[in-house]
């Protein structure tokens, strides 16, 4: 497989050559190392094949309401999620700004408030991924239904 001058190599000089490589590649002259060109998709086609995929299970009776109401009840956590991460860094760049300052009573303030908004995201995030998990199990067990 390799040449008896393997080790004695410049480190210019490829390795590859002593590679034996299938015949589909000697002959199209194809490169291994070279990934494949991955189609690009459109956010419009993206969101249309989601839909093709989904819609019997938000429109099926006997999951119906469930299925629209948890989405609906995630998106909320979700945009929630959202706000109390924009309130700590917020927060986060005013206990910045209060060290930079030398502001002791701000210091100490924003101290407090750090962890509060800390104990505010461990419960939404418990929820968030909670309602993503009971999401799922609905979405299996009406795939595993039909």
């Amino acid at each position: 497989m390799f040449s008896k001058n393997y080790w004695q190599r410049t480190s210019s000089e490829s390795l590859l050559n002593d590679v034996p490589l299938s015949p589909s590649h000697r002959s199209s002259g194809a490169n291994p190392s070279v990934h494949p060109q991955v189609k690009k998709v459109e956010l419009r086609e993206l969101i249309r094949a989601i839909w093709v995929v989904s819609k019997a299970f938000f429109q099926d009776e006997a999951s119906k309401r469930r299925s629209i109401s948890m989405a609906v009840l995630l998106l909320v956590m979700m945009f929630g999620f959202a706000f109390i991460n924009l309130w700590f860094l917020t927060t986060f760049r005013d206990f910045n700004n209060a060290l930079h300052d030398k502001d002791k009573d701000k210091f100490y303030d924003l101290i407090y408030r750090i962890c509060v908004v800390a104990l505010a995201i461990m419960p939404v995030s418990a929820a968030r991924d909670a309602l993503k998990g009971s999401l799922a199990l609905e979405w299996r067990r009406y795939l595993t239904n039909t």
